[in-house]
């Protein structure tokens, strides 16, 4: 699967891209190539429309890095069937760990109270 990273940047994708709930997801952000420091915020809600977050079998990730050679590509995390939850770390710190149904819950409903 593909989704582009504009509304909500890499947060929000990571969350709509897991919302199936049929797995958890672990991210190193470290691992997403960018120019120069930046710091965990910028990372996970920066929009851009020339970002995509691929989803992928592992045995296809070598397949995907030679389409892009030449381009920003890195693999950044993995899906995982020991937890349903979003973990996000950053200069080896956990970030976040949210239970993805909870996550899923608020983006549906979290403005429904007013209005």
């Amino acid at each position: 699967s593909a989704h582009d990273l504009s509304e909500g940047g890499l947060a929000v994708t990571l969350c709509e891209s897991a919302f199936s709930l049929q797995a958890g997801v672990e991210v190193d952000l470290q691992k997403v190539p960018v120019k120069g420091k930046v710091e965990a915020a910028e990372l996970l809600f920066s929009e851009s429309n020339s970002r995509i977050l691929f989803e992928t079998a592992p045995e296809d990730v070598e397949k995907l890095r030679v389409h892009f050679a030449g381009m920003p590509f890195a693999q950044i995390g993995e899906t995982v069937a020991a937890h349903r939850s979003l973990r996000l770390n950053y200069n080896q710190k956990r970030l976040v760990d949210e239970d993805l149904s909870e996550l899923k819950k608020l983006w549906q409903n979290g403005l429904t109270p007013y209005y």
